[in-house]
């Protein structure tokens, strides 16, 4: 590899790691400065898995904050009795990494 190809490469990665285009959490411009958990997600009825509410998305610059916010949301799923919130758990480390699915039926 040329150091003029290994230079260009590096300059596409810089650009995509700042601002990738996209609307969702994988965008690292979407995410705060503080934040090093980011959580993407959706509610629907239990009976009807086709309905889906509108993406959110929350973002937490601690560990403790992201367990206070899934115990609460396991707390307001119980008390629907017929919802379920399906999400993805991103962790940041040199941009948004996958870390697990959230699903709290």
């Amino acid at each position: 590899m040329t150091p003029r190809v290994a230079g260009q490469l590096l300059a596409e990665r810089i650009i995509e790691s700042v601002d990738n285009g996209e609307h969702n959490i994988t965008n690292p411009a979407l995410w705060p400065n503080d934040a090093v958990f980011g959580v993407e997600y959706f509610t629907h009825p239990k009976g009807e898995p086709g309905w889906k509410s509108d993406l959110q998305r929350e973002f937490f610059s601690t560990e403790n904050a992201l367990n206070a916010w899934v115990a609460a949301k396991k707390v307001w799923i119980t008390e629907q009795g017929d919802s379920a919130l399906i999400g993805e758990l991103y962790e940041w480390d040199w941009g948004p990494n996958f870390k697990a699915t959230l699903r709290l039926i």
